[in-house]
């Protein structure tokens, strides 16, 4: 271990969940060379206006244009990677340097120009939607309201909705915040850009500050972090495809039916680590891997901050980045979802972790958000590592990218996780005009050994070859985040609830329950009931026998016609990536 870890561990790392208070200046999103707001103007600017630090952030044209390169280096082109971990991100971000200090950086002033055009045609509609359409309308609401009210017949309609200024306040804004879509036009997104603040302000302070000169540049920075990022890939877009040409870097070609894998786990379950047995999956579907775009997001972090030039911070490195990486993930989207658009969608790998990747919406709808709805082939891995596993494996990788994490943020990343998987599961198990295939992958094995499969199926058939390791989805999401060794992890490892098979019982067709070491089936559930159950199976665990004793194993067993022994001989499992014994 080197010097400056000597006298730290994977339970003290030494970073703590929140940026201290003197590192905040260094967030990447308010470092002098990025930006035009400094970390303590945006604390004022959003306090004014109820919204976040990050909300007001004014980053500068070079800072912008970078976030467009590493979305289209991501998105449009193969980025060789290899078998160790670091090795994609170290060839996108050389892509990356490569085509922006070759081919767009003399072209800054060109682009600049047409930018601050753009921005200068912003502010003067945000001004005149204000004065006008704002100030305006609720004016003349007040103005009719006043002679209306002089009416004393009508005086006791005092009261309804169409008379209050206040009403017509926040049915504009109501109105302008339901313009955040995509391909709306420029007024609507100026529309959009006033509601999010003015809303703020009133929500805060109760009413509006008459000084529109306060909040208005708020406004534009809002309007540009929202949408300005659409200007700018439309003019770095030329610029971009010469130097593509120019390198001869090879472009992503579009699938008529794309091709999405999906790698869900918590932080530091994993999930990079299958990406060489994805990589084989895709062989044996003779789909080249070279034509899948690689989305990876936190490879972007060091082409953002140099870690090293924090001294003894280093440690805060993939922290001071987390903002502005939302920031360009989220531009990430909208760009894929104009290829999606536009027919452009090449096939897709997924591995990333988001808080709002594992929220599913009141109406159950979780594939209308993220970018696996644009697949039509899609296979769901969902990594299962226990969370003691992802903190000590944290702090490996740590020692080897310098990318740290805080412990309480590690095992709160999984309760996320795990209290998320089981919505996301069944609302992807409910979609009928897809193809739809699922591993859940047992990823507590030596570092570098073949995850072992769960279980693994499609939309009408689960088949299960670990029934002990399954029920970690509810364990696993049970733990305490405070914990400062391994021994202080789980609440409570006598709770046994069994949700996640119950549910999966119960919403699956047929779900197959399969003996890992023999292949033989034991049992075969099916609306509702046990159609077969081999009445001499044991128990390997006193945890599997717990759970078939939950799913009714033991009801009428011994009135179960007897049937010859059946063995697992389905070719579905050569989808799948994990080890089956």
């Amino acid at each position: 271990m080197s010097q400056k870890n000597k006298n730290f561990d994977a339970w003290n790392p030494g970073i703590e969940s929140e940026i201290p208070s003197r590192l905040r200046e260094k967030i990447t999103l308010f470092r002098k060379e990025n930006s035009e707001v400094s970390y303590q103007d945006a604390v004022l600017a959003g306090a004014l206006c109820g919204l976040k630090p990050q909300e007001v952030c004014c980053l500068s044209l070079k800072r912008l244009v970078i976030h467009e390169l590493l979305i289209r280096v991501t998105a449009d082109l193969t980025v060789p990677d290899g078998p160790k971990y670091e090795d994609l991100g170290i060839s996108l971000r050389s892509m990356v340097k490569k085509i922006f200090e070759s081919h767009i950086e003399k072209k800054l002033d060109d682009i600049s120009d047409d930018y601050r055009k753009f921005c200068f045609k912003a502010e003067q509609r945000i001004f005149e939607i204000f004065t006008e359409d704002f100030l305006g309308a609720t004016s003349e609401a007040k103005s009719g309201r006043q002679i209306f009210e002089k009416l004393t017949f009508f005086k006791r309609y005092k009261k309804q909705e169409y008379q209050t200024k206040e009403f017509r306040d926040v049915k504009i804004l109501k109105e302008w915040s339901a313009y955040n879509t995509t391909g709306a036009d420029f007024d609507s997104c100026c529309k959009f850009s006033l509601a999010r603040v003015i809303s703020g302000i009133i929500n805060l302070r109760g009413s509006l500050t008459s000084n529109s000169g306060i909040f208005l540049p708020v406004v534009l920075n809002v309007f540009k972090n929202n949408f300005g990022g659409s200007e700018i890939s439309r003019l770095v877009d030329p610029f971009f495809q010469s130097a593509v040409d120019l390198e001869g870097y090879r472009v992503l070609p579009a699938q008529l039916t794309p091709i999405v894998m999906n790698t869900k786990g918590a932080s530091a379950s994993g999930k990079s680590t299958i990406r060489p047995r994805q990589r084989l999956l895709s062989e044996k579907m003779s789909v080249t891997w070279e034509d899948f775009a690689l989305i990876s997001p936190d490879y972007w972090r060091k082409f953002l901050l140099d870690y090293s030039s924090l001294g003894s911070d280093f440690k805060y490195g993939a922290m001071l980045t987390g903002h502005e990486l939302e920031i360009i993930d989220k531009k990430l989207d909208l760009y894929m979802e104009q290829k999606a658009l536009s027919g452009k969608m090449p096939h897709l790998l997924i591995d990333r972790f988001r808080f709002d990747s594992f929220i599913v919406s009141g109406d159950g709808n979780y594939t209308s958000r993220l970018l696996t709805r644009f697949g039509q082939k899609i296979f769901l891995f969902f990594v299962i590592t226990s969370p003691v596993e992802t903190v000590e494996r944290a702090w490996q990788r740590g020692l080897t990218t310098s990318r740290y994490k805080a412990v309480d943020d590690l095992l709160f990343h999984n309760i996320e996780a795990y209290a998320g998987m089981p919505e996301l599961f069944f609302s992807w198990m409910a979609i009928a005009d897809k193809e739809i295939n699922f591993e859940f992958l047992d990823n507590n094995v030596s570092l570098g050994d073949l995850p072992k499969t769960i279980a693994f199926g499609d939309m009408v058939r689960m088949t299960i070859l670990d029934l002990a390791a399954i029920n970690n989805i509810d364990l696993f999401g049970e733990i305490n985040v405070n914990a400062k060794s391994r021994d202080e992890v789980f609440i409570n490892t006598e709770k046994k609830n069994y949700n996640f098979v119950k549910q999966c019982i119960a919403k699956i067709s047929k779900v197959i329950f399969v003996e890992r070491n023999t292949s033989k089936i034991y049992g075969v559930y099916s609306k509702g009931r046990w159609i077969y159950r081999d009445q001499f199976y044991k128990s390997t665990t006193s945890l599997e026998t717990e759970c078939l004793v939950a799913l009714g194993w033991y009801e009428n067993l011994y009135q179960t016609k007897k049937c010859k022994p059946v063995y697992y001989t389905d070719k579905d499992d050569e989808l799948t990536l994990g080890s089956k014994i």
